[in-house]
């Protein structure tokens, strides 16, 4: 039998690893969210989600449900590794008490029923200008710490009773629930301002309650079936790589970088909602600055 001629043109082309590329671009991503989130206290959620919408052109709850779990998943890895790890951790007495598991578990549970408690008067809050003067708030909060960080002088901390950590959790839950400010931009605030903890401290508190506080929405919207598997796994895995490597970042930083980290990304979640929120109003009700 003669062998069978092969046409050159007649190969098929590779295609693209498009869907692939994607991956390592989600994981990526979700690493640099996390890290910023990580070094300021403040939710990384709230930038996966736009994250999510801009790279995959999902719709708003497909991508809000797969911040979620990364936001979980990334959340609890820096708590469990905080706890493990000898340079943050129970070992060394680096943390007093309040950063122990009962103090976490306290401000867990002070945030979660402050906000449940204020949850009806959130709801009945549906003026434009009103949400927008929360935010205004935040900002104003950023540049206080930034003041406070540029005048920073070292000064003897506080130790907190698990009462007082509960009345801030209290104020912490309800404030973020009526202003919509970014979760742990309020709990940051108080337990750095009143509670006189060091700012590394309150960081990685902040983190550890969003992570418990998390865990439920995220399976919720799991089973529901709103996460994508594989770009919600690559997600997740940069957001481990990310809160886990933080434990040899934090240790070398100094309470005024910190300070500034969180001040910067409180100004930025706070004035991205307001022009969000200017964006959504009818065009007659827009100030014009001509």
């Amino acid at each position: 039998m003669m062998p069978i001629a092969r046409n050159r043109n007649s190969r098929t082309k590779r295609r693209f690893p498009l869907t692939a590329v994607k991956t390592v671009i989600v994981a990526l991503g979700a690493c640099l969210v996390v890290l910023t989130g990580c070094l300021s206290g403040i939710t990384p959620q709230i930038s996966l989600q736009y994250m999510y919408v801009w790279m995959l052109g999902v719709t708003s709850d497909k991508a809000r449900a797969n911040a979620m779990l990364t936001n979980a998943v990334s959340c609890l890895s820096f708590g469990t590794a905080v706890l493990a790890h000898p340079l943050l951790g129970l070992k060394g007495g680096a943390f007093r008490p309040v950063s122990h598991p009962p103090g976490v578990l306290v401000l867990f549970i002070g945030s979660t029923v402050g906000a449940i408690l204020v949850s009806g008067v959130a709801r009945s809050i549906t003026s434009m200008n009103v949400r927008r003067s929360f935010q205004f708030v935040g900002v104003c909060a950023g540049i206080y710490i930034l003041m406070d960080a540029n005048h920073f002088v070292a000064s003897p901390h506080l130790q907190l009773s698990y009462v007082l950590l509960l009345a801030l959790s209290l104020v912490s839950g309800a404030l973020t629930q009526v202003t919509g400010l970014a979760s742990g931009t309020v709990l940051v605030l108080l337990l750095y301002a009143v509670g006189r903890q060091p700012i590394v401290e309150c960081i990685v508190e902040s983190i550890m309650v969003i992570g418990l506080a998390s865990v439920l929405p995220a399976i919720s919207c799991w089973r529901k079936g709103l996460c994508d598997a594989r770009y919600s796994l690559a997600g997740a895995i940069g957001g481990v790589v990310a809160a886990t490597s933080m434990l040899a970042i934090l240790p070398g930083l100094k309470e005024r970088t910190l300070l500034l980290c969180f001040a910067f990304m409180t100004m930025f979640h706070a004035a991205r909602e307001i022009s969000k929120i200017v964006v959504s109003l009818p065009a007659n009700s827009r100030v014009d600055l001509d």
